[in-house]
């Protein structure tokens, strides 16, 4: 009878409802594991009619083609990953073994680049180590006589000679640096020696025997930087800044013809608008251009003077 196929389609037990296996759960792990809550056997609900069954199994078809694509695309994914770390692993092996052989361009370009990076840190500090020595030092022991000056019985008495010194009232403690011992200027003075024979010597080749400029003193053999004229930043507002020859003057020659200006002038500057096709009033009728003249607005005639056009 219809009932009974029914309730056989719907595998009903003795109280309606029977268990599933694990792998039509649709909360079942695409993985294929299992825990012990999804190990349990799901109830089916009781199916009355066969609208219900097929709905059922419709639903329970999709589900399972959904996990099938779920589990497919999950393997998909975890072969890739092997593959990339795959492929890493063996370019990571091919550079370490391209960059550690010795006999490669690459290990040689790295070996040299390594001595060079050492030259330098070597050569840094060897020059600190003498600027130290012999800038520093030098300045920390002119602080420290002037700060702890020392005590003048007592130096007469250990050396047996009376010295005489004293500082002017107006006179201001400076820090003097000699930069011929300084080793960060040895290029600078070299080359300001070297000018200064050249200019000495071709002085004398020239005309002079006496040669003057021979005498000069070691301490002004580097002259002294020498910069030009700037304005002060207290005094970079725009205002400043256009007042001066580098402001709107440069700007404008930068510039060249057909630059904005601040007040409207030019040629045809003050002609009154007429785009919109409506002649203006108060123009004039002169014996040469005849009616609608504007006058002394139209070209360079405010500037010219109307005199030059008879000119």
């Amino acid at each position: 009878s219809p009932d009974s196929s029914r309730s056989q389609r719907a595998r009903g037990g003795g109280d309606g409802r029977e268990t599933a296996s694990d792998s039509d759960s649709p909360q079942a792990s695409p993985s294929g594991a299992s825990s012990p809550d999804l190990a349990k056997r799901r109830w089916v609900p009781k199916l009355k009619t066969d609208q219900e069954e097929r709905k059922y199994l419709e639903l329970l078809s999709k589900w399972k083609r959904a996990e099938a694509e779920q589990e497919y695309h999950a393997r998909k994914v975890q072969e890739r990953v092997q593959l990339d770390k795959f492929n890493r692993d063996d370019r990571f092996s091919r550079l370490i073994n391209k960059v550690c052989n010795a006999g490669s361009t690459s290990h040689q370009t790295a070996r040299e680049i390594q001595e060079g990076l050492a030259r330098e840190r070597q050569r840094s500090q060897t020059l600190h180590a003498a600027w130290e020595e012999h800038v520093v030092h030098e300045l920390s022991m002119q602080l420290h006589r002037h700060m702890n000056p020392s005590d003048r019985s007592e130096m007469q008495r250990s050396t047996g000679v009376k010295r005489v010194d004293f500082t002017l009232p107006t006179e201001v403690f400076r820090l003097n640096a000699s930069h011929l011992d300084d080793p960060l200027k040895k290029d600078l003075v070299e080359s300001a020696k070297e000018k200064a024979f050249h200019q000495a010597a071709t002085h004398i080749l020239a005309g002079s025997r006496s040669a003057p400029d021979l005498r000069h003193n070691d301490s002004s053999v580097s002259p002294k930087a020498r910069t030009k004229e700037m304005l002060h930043p207290t005094g970079w507002a725009q205002k400043d800044i256009q007042d001066t020859m580098m402001g709107r003057f440069a700007q404008v020659c930068e510039h060249g013809p057909g630059f904005r200006r601040d007040r409207r002038a030019g040629a045809d500057a003050f002609l009154p608008d007429e785009s919109d096709g409506v002649r203006c009033a108060g123009t004039r009728k002169d014996r040469f251009s005849g009616h609608h003249d504007k006058g002394i607005l139209c070209g360079d005639k405010a500037r010219q003077g109307m005199a030059a056009e008879h000119q």
